[in-house]
């Protein structure tokens, strides 16, 4: 859990103002994007329902409320206009109770025109892939069931995208409290195995709190169960193929490939009787996953077998008799 991630559950939390199961109106399915998006982003906003608990049972105690409203007087007196930041908020959970009680008798003036940080989130469904743009320097493309979260110009990604950037470097977060600046462009994937990152016609910057790490072009960066490693390509058209409606697959386990293809399809593809660890090679259309199965009924010793309400498509290993 970052100071990002406090930041934006601190505009969260400001901005809907009713704990996580009341959300309504239309930030609803926004908030509820981010709020699942990682543990962190629950902690955070856990970290910031808190506070204002802490905040609120300090604030009675006779003693106290005497010290904030002196504390107050003299704010008046220097005619303060400070606004409450959110992170003046996140603070409070190490802060005395003095600037406790402060929070909760004290409000900022009507005229303060400091405005929240806009979080704007993309999302994709089956099949389907989204372009977006922020603040024209960023171009970024969504590819099939994939989610993007803009944050005061910086990028969050779930699924797949390829990202390129313009006048002014392009900023993506990754796992692992891992930040990516390029002025070129990256095709990225992260999933709840991990994150690859392949630097395309430019070189990228991998900062963390511990590390700068250069990515040069044509390689990949790995993040996965905490370890990170650098690679060139072998093939980069295998990772980017999707770009070009294409999936490409070189003696891939078939609960790999089967994973993959089933991104793409609304009739998901279930494997049978130790069928997953078959291998299957070959290139298919993104449009045309039905010749997946076909070389998989072909060149496999497997089966192909279609529900009776054609829902749901089975593989089983062994060839029927």
């Amino acid at each position: 859990m970052n100071s990002d991630d406090l930041t934006e559950a601190g505009i969260w939390f400001t901005r809907l103002d009713t704990p996580v199961s009341d959300v309504g109106g239309k930030d609803r399915g926004d908030f509820r994007s981010w709020y699942r998006y990682s543990a962190e982003h629950r902690r955070a906003f856990a970290a910031v329902a808190a506070t204002g608990v802490v905040i609120a049972d300090l604030a009675d105690e006779p003693l106290l409320v005497g010290i904030a409203q002196s504390a107050l007087a003299r704010a008046r007196a220097r005619r303060r206009r400070a606004r409450l930041a959110v992170t003046g908020i996140v603070g409070a959970l190490v802060m005395v109770p003095v600037a406790a009680l402060t929070l909760r008798h004290w409000q900022a003036p009507a005229t303060s025109t400091t405005p929240p940080v806009p979080v704007r989130v993309v999302e994709t469904g089956v099949g389907e892939r989204r372009e977006v743009a922020l603040d024209g320097n960023v171009r970024i493309v969504l590819d099939t069931k994939s989610r993007v979260i803009i944050s005061g110009g910086a990028v969050t990604i779930a699924g797949q995208a390829y990202a390129t950037a313009g006048t002014r470097p392009a900023q993506v977060r990754l796992p692992d409290g891992m930040t990516l600046s390029t002025q070129g462009a990256v095709n990225i994937r992260i999933d709840d195995k991990g994150a690859t990152v392949l630097a395309e016609g430019a070189p990228a910057t991998v900062r963390s709190a511990a590390s700068t790490i250069m990515l040069a072009p044509d390689h990949v960066l790995t993040i996965k169960a905490g370890r990170t490693s650098i690679a060139r390509a072998a093939d980069p058209a295998a990772i980017t193929g999707w770009r070009s409606g294409w999936l490409f697959f070189d003696d891939t386990p078939l609960r790999e490939a089967a994973a993959e293809i089933n991104r793409y399809r609304g009739t998901p593809i279930r494997l049978l009787r130790g069928s997953g660890a078959l291998r299957i090679s070959g290139s298919f259309r993104i449009d045309d996953t039905g010749a997946f199965l076909r070389a998989v009924g072909q060149t496999l010793p497997a089966t192909v077998n279609v529900g009776p309400d054609g829902t749901t498509i089975a593989i089983a290993r062994g060839r029927q008799k």
